[in-house]
C-alpha cells in the first residue's frame, strides 16, 4: 500500500442545504433522511495523519482477518457480513 501525508489543517465538513437539494435532484429514489446527518455545514480542524492511496479490497481483508483472528466491532455484536463477490 502507498501511503499519502495528510497536513493538519481546517476544512469543511458537511453539506449545505443547498448541496443537499442538489444531492436529491440527481438521486430522485434517494430520501432526504438520508443526507440531512451531514448538516449543518462546519470548519473543523484535523491533526496531520496518513491515509492508503487506495482502498482495502475484500481479498485483503480477508488475508487479514484470517491471519489476525480479528473480530470487527459488527462481528462482536452479532451483526457482521461477509459478501462474497465470487
Amino acid at each position: 500500500m502507498i501511503l499519502l501525508y495528510v497536513p493538519a489543517g481546517e476544512f469543511l465538513r458537511g453539506s449545505t442545504s443547498d448541496d443537499q437539494a442538489q444531492m436529491l435532484m440527481l438521486c430522485p429514489d434517494c430520501r432526504g433522511e438520508s443526507i440531512t446527518d451531514q448538516s449543518p455545514q462546519r470548519r473543523i480542524y484535523l491533526d496531520e495523519f496518513w491515509i492508503d492511496q487506495t482502498e482495502v479490497t475484500n481479498e485483503q481483508f480477508a488475508k487479514f482477518l484470517a491471519e489476525t483472528g480479528y473480530d470487527t466491532t459488527a462481528e462482536q455484536k452479532g451483526k457482521g457480513s461477509v459478501l462474497d463477490p465470487y
